[in-house]
């Protein structure tokens, strides 16, 4: 009943176009768990980056590589009270990984025109 709880997240991201065939992204999600009735306070950082490039000018070629939770935290925290009990689940998850991935699209990008009807 006395239980004082706050669940703060703060995210931030970066998007840089260095030219029209490179593009860097990161962004950082940053989670503080506190509570009054658990000895400590959870932090729990997750940092993920992305960096692109096109291979022609029109953006058919892409080659991209992610990188998930380059900290390594590899945790995800649940915390939760009834009038008896107070509980908090901690799950790890898969860690850091990289994906490499190539996209080709196979219209180019290109958006049809529309069909004009018989009224206009």
């Amino acid at each position: 009943m006395d239980r004082t709880f706050t669940e703060q997240n703060y995210f931030a991201s970066f998007d840089f176009e260095a030219s029209k065939a490179l593009n860097l992204n990161t962004q950082l999600d940053y989670i503080i768990f506190s509570d009054n009735k658990f000895t400590n306070n959870q932090e729990l950082p997750i940092w993920n980056a992305a960096i692109s490039y096109a291979f022609s000018g029109n953006k058919k070629n892409i080659l991209k590589l992610v990188l998930i939770d380059i900290l390594d935290k590899n945790v995800d925290i649940f915390r939760r009270s009834t009038v008896n009990y107070f509980e908090e689940t901690t799950t790890a998850s898969l860690g850091r990984y990289v994906i490499l991935s190539y996209t080709y699209k196979l219209n180019g990008g290109k958006r049809r025109k529309p069909k004009k009807g018989k009224n206009g």
